[in-house]
């Protein structure tokens, strides 16, 4: 009994070693390599920021994005499953939007206080946020790539608004 627990145990470990080694990507996609950015503003780390990259030449088909850290360092995914992106030239856009105030704060309160609408803002630069304005470009070779981009000035601009809660 011993032996044939030992055996079982050895081609479980087996098979979550083996099925473990290697991420199954769609058919299609590309050889991807690392690619880290960092976004800052006038020197100083972007925190909570979407970072997309789309193709120059628009032949790729899958979605190329990541979300800054503290530190203003985002570590981009394909199709939001496979760490890197694959060779190519790509636009980068950049984009942050926050609600006024956090809607999870707003949900504590009497009925009568938090019956308002939610004023959503953006963080960034207009131009930036836009595949088709951004000014911010960058190429991936066969090789790891990590590169950083200043957007100046902070902004706050209102972009939208929610209902109520």
């Amino acid at each position: 009994m011993q032996k044939f627990f030992f055996a079982f145990s050895f081609l479980a470990i087996l098979s979550v070693i083996s099925g473990c080694s290697g991420e199954k990507r769609p058919d299609g996609m590309p050889k991807l390599y690392p690619c880290r950015i960092t976004i800052l503003q006038e020197g100083k780390p972007l925190a909570n920021a979407t970072v997309d990259l789309v193709s120059k030449n628009g032949s790729f088909k899958w979605s190329i994005m990541g979300t800054t850290d503290a530190n203003g360092l985002a570590e981009l995914r394909t199709h939001s499953l496979y760490k890197g992106v694959p060779s190519g030239t790509f636009s980068v856009a950049v984009e942050k939007r926050e609600p006024e105030s956090d809607p999870k704060k707003l949900e504590n309160l009497p009925p009568e206080q938090r019956n308002k609408p939610i004023k959503i803002f953006s963080y960034v630069d207009a131009k930036y946020t836009s595949s088709d304005t951004s000014p911010l470009e960058m190429t991936v070779e066969k090789s790891p790539v990590s590169k950083e981009f200043d957007l100046g000035k902070p902004v706050r601009k209102h972009v939208d608004t929610l209902g109520k809660i």
